[in-house]
């Protein structure tokens, strides 16, 4: 149930590997975390329905509930060693190469392909500059001839001309 939980809350929040191990209940509210990112800055990051309903779940069962922190095992809090072993574990068991980064990673591909605007995308990853979050505006060839196929991008009006032109018109004849 844990594995779940942080790995959802990570696919739909963004969060950073260290966010997700120091993240305590008391930053958890109805729609949204406050995290403490890189240079301890303080955001707060929007938190789905089902994210939220997700995480309390998990809470009701988790080990330690007198814990500050919502991600904890036998022993206490979750560590980075931890979590190097739980994404190693989830590549073995799913035959997916998994990584925290690579769950962010698609957060942010997700909004994209959502239209999310880059600015409020940058707030939520964290990001202190804009050209940061650009790159996942990369897109590979075969996502690029997809949204070619399905916007049916229009290059010509149809017109119906009542009179012939001539090249001597030039443009203003077509």
């Amino acid at each position: 149930m844990r594995k779940h939980a942080m790995v959802y809350l990570v696919f739909t929040t963004g969060l950073r590997r260290d966010e997700l191990c120091n993240l305590t209940t008391g930053r958890i509210r109805s729609d949204r975390l406050t995290v403490i990112g890189k240079g301890e800055k303080v955001r707060d990051v929007y938190l789905p329905p089902e994210t939220t309903a997700v995480i309390a779940e998990y809470m009701r069962h988790r080990n330690h509930q007198e814990s500050e922190f919502v991600f904890t095992t036998r022993k206490g809090g979750i560590t980075n060693k931890y979590m190097g072993s739980l994404a190693s574990d989830i590549s073995k068991r799913t035959g997916v190469k998994f990584s925290w980064y690579s769950a962010r990673h698609t957060y942010a591909k997700t909004c994209i392909r959502q239209h999310v605007d880059l600015e409020n995308l940058r707030q939520m990853l964290g990001h202190e500059r804009l050209d940061t979050t650009q790159i996942y505006l990369n897109v590979d060839q075969t996502e690029a001839l997809e949204e070619m196929r399905m916007k049916k991008v229009k290059f010509f009006l149809r017109f119906k001309s009542t009179e012939p032109c001539s090249i001597a018109d030039g443009l203003a004849g077509i």
